[in-house]
């Protein structure tokens, strides 16, 4: 059974990606790595990210990983991310 559906969490609900209970589903850590590491702003400008730790929402089983996301040094965004494991 998988916690997706065409790259979105099933159940999910708020804002894609900005809202803890809709976060960016990935696969593995390296993938949202990769994923944050591709980032660039609308004039493409480099995206740096901190990792904040990890939140819980109501609506996934596990742990969901929260960053914030810079560019030039100035805070864009606060993003959510969630490693899916398939069973």
């Amino acid at each position: 059974m998988s916690d997706t559906e065409d790259n979105k969490i099933i159940g999910g609900y708020g804002i894609y990606g900005f809202d803890a209970t809709n976060p960016i589903p990935t696969m593995s850590i390296p993938e949202s790595y990769g994923w944050l590491m591709n980032l660039t702003t609308e004039n493409d400008e480099e995206i740096t990210y901190q990792r904040i730790g990890q939140c819980e929402a109501p609506n996934i089983k596990n742990g969901i990983d929260k960053y914030i996301l810079f560019a030039n040094g100035k805070e864009l965004a606060t993003i959510y991310i969630y490693i899916c494991v398939s069973i």
